[in-house]
């Protein structure tokens, strides 16, 4: 994805990857990582969701694609 984001502005964005360490023990200090930590196992499996459903409910529903959505994202237009 920051590849993605890259690619579409032009630029290299810097970013950091914690380790799982350092992100419970900032967890003890603020709330956002706390909640955020919840959410960490969902993370370590790929997850799979079928949209059949959703699809037959809304069927006027288009999906944005990922470059599309990064772009609207950073306010450049598509």
């Amino acid at each position: 994805m920051i590849a993605l984001a890259q690619s579409i502005t032009g630029e290299k964005l810097e970013y950091s990857v914690i380790k799982l360490w350092q992100f419970k023990l900032g967890s003890y200090v603020n709330h956002n990582l706390k909640e955020l930590q919840e959410l960490l196992p969902r993370y370590q499996v790929d997850n799979h969701f079928g949209s059949d459903k959703f699809k037959a409910a809304f069927p006027e529903f288009t999906i944005t694609p990922i470059d599309s959505g990064i772009r609207q994202i950073l306010g450049e237009a598509d």
